[in-house]
């Protein structure tokens, strides 16, 4: 089985965004980097996925599991 990755990143025109790498994955924009990182959290236990939060210089931040071990490295 698949872990999907969900992804907050900081698009090229200055919006944040959730994305996943999932076959059906669409980029989702929000108004705040809180409300992308609220909206990867819940796509990420949905899909019971790793989410990845990156900053505004696309350095990866934080990495949640949601509690597994995701044997991949950052």
């Amino acid at each position: 089985m698949t872990i999907a990755t969900i992804q907050v990143i900081l698009t090229d025109d200055g919006r944040w965004a959730v994305e996943s790498d999932d076959a059906g994955g669409e980029r989702v924009y929000c108004f705040s980097r809180a409300a992308a990182i609220a909206a990867g959290v819940q796509k990420a236990l949905e899909q019971d996925g790793v989410l990845m939060i990156h900053g505004v210089d696309d350095e990866l931040t934080e990495l949640d599991s949601m509690g597994r071990d995701a044997k991949r490295a950052v």
